[in-house]
């Protein structure tokens, strides 16, 4: 996956989160190449997806907060 032109290794969780977060203000365009070409490094034969976000100079926050929550129980004996 790239992110204006550029690669991105994230992790599914990570991008999962990273896209969850991204404004759809901020989408230019999302560019799917089913054939990419040899420049971009396609792993199997899936393709590969370019986002390409807006050029702006707004100044602002944008951010995310996940928190989870486990609770177990013992069982007697």
């Amino acid at each position: 996956m790239l992110i204006d032109d550029k690669p991105t290794y994230l992790s599914g969780a990570d991008l999962e989160n990273y896209l969850k977060s991204l404004p759809s203000s901020s989408l230019e365009q999302i560019e799917i190449m089913t054939n990419p070409p040899a420049k971009y490094d396609a792993a199997g034969n899936a393709g590969v997806i370019n986002i390409k976000t807006k050029k702006g100079n707004l100044k602002g926050f944008n951010g995310g907060f996940n928190l989870s929550l486990n609770q177990g129980q013992k069982q007697k004996h």
